[in-house]
């Protein structure tokens, strides 16, 4: 699975890949992909250990499935699609993109939790 170990390397790597992806939509709610590593990242963490629980183990697998890794490196994302080009009239700055990120994490993860508590 992906891993970000910090808000650096998840900016580094959606500047890299997500930036440039038809699946990054800052005024849709961004990337689904995105977004389920940056809600699932913490939890996924050594759930490949035998030890993990089921939930840990589901989501270590499923991340993966979308960003793997090679090293300690994070690979190019399976549902990444380069935007066509656009004139040279690309975004540099990944920033608001990353902040609707965010705000939908805090808002799925409410969601998520009442739904669990119900």
């Amino acid at each position: 699975m992906g891993y970000f170990p910090n808000g650096t390397a998840g900016d580094m790597y959606e500047a890299k890949w997500c930036a440039r992806c038809v699946h990054q939509k800052p005024d849709d709610g961004g990337c689904p992909v995105l977004l389920l590593h940056l809600l699932w990242n913490y939890d996924a963490c050594n759930g490949d250990q035998d030890e993990a629980s089921d939930e840990r183990k589901a989501k270590h697998t499923a991340l993966g499935v979308f960003i793997a890794q090679k090293g300690t490196g994070n690979l190019k994302c399976t549902m990444f699609h380069e935007k066509p080009a656009d004139g040279g009239r690309r975004r540099v700055s990944s920033a608001p993109a990353l902040s609707v990120a965010t705000k939908r994490v805090y808002e799925t993860e409410a969601q998520f939790r009442e739904r669990v508590n119900e």
